[in-house]
């Protein structure tokens, strides 16, 4: 697992907005201030932001899996298709730590 530089721990949905988990809206801040052009695409910008650290941690450990199956010997074209798609999703897993 990777060293990263955002807010450590649980985000979750507090008045709109994004906030560490046990923070208090007001005092605290938000992470992030969320925005949609309607009241359920908001909520649901919301929790896709709430849920980036789990997925980027989900997704880390997934790749890391994956890489040490195709390391083992993987089918030919299983290999084939799957560094593509892990090169894909290690593009991704930079560009969340800010380093793409």
């Amino acid at each position: 697992m990777s060293t990263t530089t955002w807010t450590p721990g649980e985000w979750v949905v507090l008045e709109g907005d994004v906030y560490c988990a046990g923070a208090t809206p007001g005092p605290d801040g938000p992470i992030a201030q969320v925005y949609g052009t309607t009241s359920e695409e908001h909520r649901a910008n919301c929790i896709l932001i709430a849920a980036a650290p789990a997925l980027f941690e989900a997704l880390e450990a997934i790749l890391d899996h994956v890489e040490a199956f195709y390391v083992s010997g993987a089918p030919k074209q299983w290999q084939k298709d799957g560094v593509t798609k892990m090169r894909a999703a290690r593009t991704a897993l930079r560009q969340a730590r800010g380093e793409a």
